[in-house]
């Protein structure tokens, strides 16, 4: 019964972190709009202590990676003329990345059931015996995942200011950190944001989000 119930809570919780990180021809601003391509998978197996891992425990981490396979979504940035920023997730391509998800969790279920020493077709009895297909259990998995509620922690909105290759942010009050900073290169659609300076740098801007980044010019 526990390895049954651990199934729903393991595949909910890889899902939670996951969903918990142009052209301008030749002008050198970063006024205007700025798309990221988060790579799910990238940030998910970055997160994953696959070396601290071993056995049955190390397969599950690899196979659970696989529901991330191609698994993209897109944040926008905008800068504006006035000094201030906005940060927002894309939702038709969060909701397209959510829609594959789902698409990959079904394909690697079987696996994932078989990793736990359970036989696909003794679970998909004991789902069936509760008024449930697996297309439906999946589903309903699903549907606990709330699209606004997994990308609020990639949008914000503040003040910025840029000097040179150093881009301040502005914190939850407004006011720029000057011991906060991004290290960004500027060159004309394509916008990289390469490291950041400061204890809690980038934190109102980025939460997350992982370095290194670029950026394409909407």
């Amino acid at each position: 019964m526990r390895k049954r119930l651990s199934v729903t809570a393991l595949i909910l919780a890889v899902l939670m972190i996951a969903l918990c990180c142009a052209a301008c021809g030749g002008e050198k601003t970063i006024i205007g709009t700025w798309r990221y391509t988060v790579d799910f998978e990238e940030i998910v197996r970055a997160k994953t202590p696959l070396d601290t891992l071993s056995g049955d425990e190390l397969t599950y981490a690899e196979k659970m990676l696989e529901i991330y396979k191609d698994v993209t979504g897109v944040v926008v940035m905008e800068f504006k003329e006035d000094g201030t920023y906005s940060i927002s997730a894309d939702q038709e391509t969060m909701a397209s990345a959510l829609e594959d998800l789902k698409a990959n969790l079904s394909d690697i279920l079987p696996d994932l059931i078989g990793i736990l020493g359970q036989d696909m077709s003794e679970f998909e009895a004991q789902i069936q015996a509760n008024g449930y297909t697996i297309e439906m259990y999946i589903d309903a998995l699903f549907s606990q995942l709330d699209l606004n509620s997994l990308t609020e922690n990639l949008s914000s909105s503040g003040r910025y200011r840029l000097d040179g290759d150093k881009l301040y942010t502005s914190d939850q009050d407004g006011t720029i950190d000057e011991s906060h900073y991004l290290i960004i290169e500027l060159s004309g659609s394509k916008l990289k944001i390469t490291e950041a300076v400061g204890s809690d740098s980038g934190d109102s801007m980025l939460a997350g989000i992982y370095l290194p980044m670029e950026l394409t010019r909407a």
